[in-house]
């Protein structure tokens, strides 16, 4: 327990630094109340980590030191921002002191729950074994014709491995979906209260009934909770479907208080304003996509919606698409590596390589 919740906490500085970084460089003005910014900005940091570092096990191992290394990396390039320094600067003085016993107690709750012993089949069958196999070599060549399920990329796996050091012996297997748990039960606790304010918005309230549903799920569920204590990124996908709607809502309602304030608004004005927003939903979209396949549905929902809100702008259409190959470009890389199939399990587009599972 103790390995978990001083992982969490670590994890949770370069995770935020990255995200509001993000958030700072897409002038994100949807995301105003700090709650909204520090959820949105955690959701955003644990997304580009799990690709950098799946980018990452091209070249390197990711053991625990590589791991550390990324991170590091990434924190300090996002504090070279300074909207990004002063975000943080405020953010510390005004939350942390007041918040930092309660987050704790919660660890310690979730920690309970989550480093119980992982009985779900799938981490025996290929999870831990991934998680293995990154830490220790990287994307290895052909990887897929060992044992075909180890071949499923995944930068949820990435993610766990520099957290899977051999010495615990797969007993923190569930280290990350711990952490998404926890992230999802503080997002209840900070958008419960907003009900019985005056500035309630809808994205409090949707978060509100789907975690009703889903928090109990996970935990009370025989089927959920041993899939919640393990490595799948089956938690993540779910998590990340409500965070990508939930940025939505925000948006959209950001968009239309926008243009209610302003009583000389003109199509040329809502054409030109500068709205990054709306990329938000397209990063971490794509994430959900590196974190598993079949997220590709939920991808093309944001590319909708980012293609309606962009007015479809030529523009900013083919920027959407640049930064969305980007994102998914590791992907793409690792299971050429592992596979010669990009879209592994799919033979669509397999390369003619030694190596191919197709072969």
């Amino acid at each position: 327990m103790f390995y978990f919740i001083t992982t969490w906490n670590f994890l949770l500085i370069p995770c935020y630094l990255i995200g509001t970084a993000v958030l700072n460089v897409l002038q994100a003005d949807s995301f105003k109340r700090v709650s909204d910014r520090i959820i949105a900005a955690v959701w955003l940091g644990i997304v580009v980590l799990s690709i950098a570092l799946l980018a990452t096990s091209l070249v390197f191992p990711l053991n625990s030191w590589v791991g550390w290394c990324t991170a590091a990396s990434l924190s300090l390039l996002s504090l070279t921002s300074q909207p990004t320094r002063d975000e943080i600067t405020n953010l510390f003085f005004m939350v942390f002191p007041n918040l930092a016993l309660g987050l704790l107690t919660l660890e310690f709750g979730v920690a309970a729950f989550t480093s119980r012993q992982v009985t779900w089949l799938d981490t025996g069958l290929y999870h831990y074994g991934a998680i293995r196999w990154l830490s220790e070599y990287g994307a290895v060549p052909g990887i897929a014709l060992l044992l075909q399920q180890l071949g499923f990329t995944s930068s949820w796996f990435a993610l766990a491995a520099p957290f899977n050091p051999p010495i615990f012996d797969a007993q923190v297997s569930a280290i990350t979906n711990g952490f998404a748990f926890l992230l999802a039960i503080v997002h209840f606790l900070i958008a419960l209260p907003q009900l019985f304010t005056n500035q309630a918005q809808l994205s409090d309230w949707f978060i509100v009934i789907c975690s009703l549903i889903l928090l109990p799920l996970l935990a009370l569920s025989s089927l959920m909770s041993d899939i919640l204590v393990s490595p799948s990124p089956d938690i993540p996908v779910i998590l990340l479907t409500v965070i990508i709607a939930w940025a939505m809502l925000i948006i959209a309602h950001h968009r239309s208080s926008s243009v209610t304030q302003d009583e000389n608004y003109s199509f040329k004005n809502k054409f030109n304003n500068k709205f990054y927003d709306q990329f938000i939903p397209l990063i971490l979209a794509a994430g959900a996509v590196t974190i598993k396949l079949t997220c590709l549905p939920i991808l093309l929902i944001s590319v909708i919606f980012y293609s309606v809100f962009s007015r479809f702008c030529i523009k900013r259409l083919v920027i959407g698409a640049v930064i969305t190959s980007l994102l998914l470009s590791p992907m793409f890389a690792v299971n050429i590596v592992t596979s010669g199939c990009p879209l592994f399990p799919s033979s669509f587009l397999c390369l003619d390589l030694p190596w191919s599972w197709t072969a």
